[in-house]
């Protein structure tokens, strides 16, 4: 079932990684709606006295950004496709008019473009697809009702080229620590493509002493 909340998504992947690191210190990094996540753990981490090294938010937003209505299953199913048709090896210019038009069909297309690009295993079902975009659906309820608290850890914090509310980009209010501001020149959507992972990778080495 999907998680009921932000916190309760934080508090999963909290529990997972302690199964994995009893303790810390801890170095998180989320992308997107998971960098709002990845801040949420850190406090969680911090309720139970752990250490975070590393905070690392991806172009998330610092509050929520308010909409004109909620995008359905087949408008995120449509972005999932689009913004996974870049850099995949097999691609080609005629593989747009390969897109199937029922919902089904472009259930496996998307399944097979995330095979494609090392993202899930053949194995991964279509089912799986569809209950993570349903997820995925729900995430602007959660960060609507969502309530940001203030963590102790330093955020560094990558901006996308394309993200021009400063507002949405002040995550001040919610660290007594320090905000440090990467600026990646990339937009919002290919930020984890290759070239761009491999330059965030960078400098995140470097802010880890590697």
């Amino acid at each position: 079932e999907p998680h009921s909340s932000l916190i309760e998504m934080a508090q999963v992947y909290v529990d997972a990684i302690r199964k994995i690191q009893v303790s810390g210190p801890y170095q998180i990094l989320g992308w997107s709606f998971g960098g709002v996540i990845a801040h949420e753990m850190v406090a969680l981490l911090e309720e139970l006295g752990e250490k975070v090294s590393f905070l690392g938010i991806l172009d998330s937003p610092a509050s929520y950004p308010e909409l004109n209505r909620q995008p359905d299953l087949n408008e995120m199913l449509g972005e999932l496709i689009f913004e996974n048709l870049h850099n995949v090896e097999d691609n080609s210019s005629n593989k747009v008019n390969t897109i199937p038009v029922n919902f089904e069909g472009r259930l496996e297309f998307a399944r097979e473009l995330l095979i494609a690009k090392g993202l899930i295993s053949r194995e991964t079902s279509v089912s799986w697809v569809e209950r993570t975009l349903l997820q995925f659906s729900l995430s602007h309820k959660h960060l609507k009702n969502h309530i940001y608290r203030s963590v102790k850890s330093k955020i560094i914090y990558f901006s996308a080229a394309d993200q021009t509310n400063e507002f949405l980009k002040n995550w001040t209010p919610h660290t007594t620590g320090e905000v440090e501001v990467v600026d990646i020149p990339a937009p919002h959507t290919l930020m984890l493509n290759s070239e761009f992972s491999k330059l965030i990778a960078q400098e995140v080495d470097i802010r880890l002493g590697k």
